[in-house]
């Protein structure tokens, strides 16, 4: 069996960790097999991994993913060959993911935070995961205190029989891997093919008081990106520098 982490940021939107960061702890941990880099509305990050991957032979795959800001809340698109631009209507984008061989899931389907935020950082599609064309639903998010909204994602992927899957939404180092897709098999083809014939599971771990501290830091400010929006606009000169390669 495998496993996959499908939902990590980085400082190429609103993680903390540099790319680099993440693939030096993923190295560590040698028990995920897959990673996806799914940065918010930019596919740059997830393109710089692959090519760091290329030159360091790391010992797991990882996906060309993307966190996408549709009208109607975020979708995850994976195995994505360009970016998917925000602003589209969920079905839009969910049919320009399955347009270039993408699988398309619905991250934290039951949990937004827009009524704290000015900035949409976890908007959800809510019970539209169940009438659009999802490949499957995030049943099992780490961010703390989202224990709730997960219950109530498990129990509408099982009434609506949507494949369920689990993946940290990772935006601290810590969190890689606190949650997480079984699957069987050890690769990417692998990975898809339990996705979409619903033979994957999620699986979650607990934080660790010190890990949820680091979390705690985070939001209020502490570890975040200095210049979050400088780094989203150099992801986008680096995925034009890396295309033309």
């Amino acid at each position: 069996m495998g496993a996959a982490d499908l939902h990590i940021h980085t400082t190429y939107s609103d993680g903390a960790p540099t790319v680099q960061a993440v693939l030096a702890a993923v190295a560590a941990r040698r028990d995920l097999a897959i990673i996806a880099i799914t940065d918010h509305d930019t596919i740059a990050g997830a393109q710089l991994a692959r090519k760091l991957l290329a030159e360091r032979a790391y010992p797991f795959e990882i996906i060309v993913g993307e966190e996408i800001t549709s009208r109607e809340g975020h979708v995850v698109g994976l195995f994505l060959q360009e970016v998917v631009p925000p602003g589209l209507s969920a079905a839009d984008t969910i049919a320009a993911i399955h347009a270039q061989g993408g699988l398309a899931f619905a991250p934290h389907p039951f949990f937004n935070d827009r009524p704290w935020r000015a900035r949409r950082a976890m908007d959800s599609v809510g019970a539209l995961a169940g009438s659009l064309p999802f490949d499957a639903i995030e049943v099992d998010n780490s961010t703390p205190c989202l224990e709730w909204a997960n219950a109530r994602a498990r129990r509408f992927a099982a009434r609506h029989d949507i494949p369920a899957l689990g993946a940290s939404d990772a935006h601290i180092v810590a969190a890689i891997g606190k949650s997480y897709t079984v699957f069987p098999g050890t690769n990417t083809a692998d990975l898809r093919r339990a996705i979409v014939s619903g033979t994957c599971r999620a699986v979650t771990h607990p934080y660790h008081a010190t890990e949820l501290l680091g979390y705690f830091r985070f939001w209020l400010g502490y570890g975040r990106p200095a210049r979050a929006t400088d780094a989203t606009k150099a992801g986008s000169a680096a995925a034009r520098t890396l295309a033309s390669e």
